[in-house]
C-alpha cells in the first residue's frame, strides 16, 4: 500500500463532470451576485458589467452553503437533490513538483552558444550548451519541461574556463523525479561528449 503524505510533491488532481446536473450550480448565481456586490460596493474598482463565476471549487461551495440559512436554502430549491440521469465524467490529472538541478559548466569552443542563437528566425550554429544539456536532462527525467538558468552569460567565441559557469535547471512534471548519481555522472558524460 502507498502511505499518503501531506507534504508530498505529487498531486492528483479529479474533475468530475455531468451534462444532466449541470444547471443544479445556477442555484448558487443568486448568493454569489449578492455578496459579490457587497464586496464589489467596498473597493474602488465597481464595475456594473460583473459576470459571476461559471465553475465553483469545493471549498467556495462549502462556504457559500455553510454561510445559508434554512430558509435561504428553502427559498433556493437546494433540496430536494435532484438524482443524475448519467454517468459523470472524470478527467484525471497528475503532476509532480519540480526539480532542480544545478551545477556547473566548461565551454571550450569559441563556435558554441550558450543559448539557441536565432536571429529573424534564421538559426546560427549548430547547437548551444542550454540545448546540449537540457535535452540530456529532460530524457532523464521523462519531464514535460525545463528551464536553463545561468549566472551570467558570454558571447559565442568566448570560452569558459576555470572552475566553470554556474547555472539551474527547473524541471517540470518529471515523471521519473528520483534519479542516483550514477545517472546524472552518465549524463554528464553525454553532454561532454
Amino acid at each position: 500500500p502507498v502511505r499518503f503524505k501531506k507534504d508530498s510533491k505529487f498531486t492528483i488532481s479529479l474533475s468530475f463532470s455531468n451534462a444532466s446536473s449541470e444547471g443544479d450550480l445556477k442555484i448558487f448565481q443568486p448568493v454569489v451576485q449578492k455578496k459579490s456586490r457587497k464586496q464589489r460596493m467596498k473597493s474602488k474598482s465597481f464595475q456594473k458589467d460583473y459576470v459571476p463565476p461559471t465553475t465553483y471549487t469545493l471549498p467556495s461551495l462549502t462556504r457559500q452553503v455553510n454561510d445559508l440559512s434554512v430558509e435561504a436554502i428553502n427559498r433556493l430549491g437546494l433540496l430536494p437533490l435532484k438524482p443524475v440521469a448519467s454517468f459523470s465524467d472524470l478527467d484525471i490529472q497528475y503532476e509532480y513538483g519540480h526539480v532542480f538541478v544545478a551545477g556547473r559548466y566548461n565551454k571550450y569552443s569559441r563556435s558554441l552558444s550558450q543559448t539557441a542563437w536565432i536571429i529573424d528566425g534564421v538559426r546560427r550554429g549548430e547547437s548551444s550548451v542550454e540545448e546540449l544539456i537540457t535535452q540530456q536532462v529532460l530524457d532523464l527525467y521523462q519531464a514535460d519541461g525545463i528551464t536553463f538558468s545561468s549566472a551570467g552569460r558570454e558571447d559565442i567565441d568566448v570560452r569558459m574556463l576555470g572552475d566553470g559557469r554556474p547555472f539551474l535547471l527547473e524541471i517540470q512534471n518529471a515523471r521519473n523525479p528520483f534519479t542516483t548519481n550514477e545517472e546524472l555522472y552518465k549524463v554528464q558524460q553525454q553532454v561532454n561528449e
